[in-house]
């Protein structure tokens, strides 16, 4: 039964990618092109968005991309609070009100995540939150044995929740369940090769999983 759930944020919850891509699409139709595979899209953003757009649109015109580019880039400077990934915040909120610890283990800084939590409307709900501005990177295990020891919580009662193969061997470094999340498609032999007890590709079917074995109250 858990008493605590510990969540990585980028690709986890916080779907940055995601959103770059919709932007990406979302312009790309203004100026009549036609529509991205967000498959292939994903692999290119890795490139940077300006690689992505000429390899997205290989046989368009230098001006075409430039068009495109600044499009997308003036877009995102006016894209209001963080991407999250469908379901995230609807079960965020209900694990919260079960009284369940909620922690947050990430790689990004401490002040880039504290302005992402801030428009998420987030940065209340977690008991406890570490990030690489104060302890190793992931895969180390500091950042999970900090959140357990500050919350008093033993292993056996925490999940970690992750995307990377990072977070499940840290979780399994320190005997912690983990739950891989694959919202693209990508990663789930990695994850469950890491040692993950499942990969899911959604929130509703993760809560679903999860909630029957909720050790509800903090005592």
């Amino acid at each position: 039964m858990y008493q605590l759930i510990v969540f990585d944020w980028e690709g986890t919850l916080s779907d940055t990618l995601g959103c770059v891509l919709d932007v990406v699409s979302e312009q790309a139709q203004k100026l009549g092109l036609s529509a991205i595979d967000y498959k292939v899209a994903r692999d290119y953003v890795n490139l940077g968005i300006e690689e992505a757009i000429v390899k997205l649109y290989p046989n368009e015109a230098d001006i075409t991309h430039s068009a495109l580019l600044m499009g997308v880039s003036q877009s995102m400077s006016h894209v209001k609070g963080a991407c999250l990934f469908q379901g995230a915040k609807a079960w965020l909120t209900s694990l919260k009100s079960q009284g369940i610890f909620l922690g947050l283990a990430t790689n990004k800084g401490k002040s880039s995540l504290h302005r992402a939590l801030i428009t998420a409307d987030l940065d209340n709900f977690f008991d406890c939150i570490c990030t690489a501005s104060d302890y190793a990177l992931k895969p180390s295990p500091d950042m999970l044995l900090a959140i357990l020891n500050t919350l008093n919580v033993d292993a056996s009662h925490a999940l970690m929740i992750g995307d990377s193969v990072a977070d499940i061997e840290m979780a399994r470094a320190l005997n912690v369940d983990a739950i891989g999340v694959d919202f693209y498609h990508q990663m789930e032999d990695s994850l469950k090769h890491a040692g993950a007890n499942a990969v899911y590709d959604d929130f509703i079917r993760l809560a679903d999983a999860i909630n029957p074995l909720l050790l509800i109250g903090k005592e």
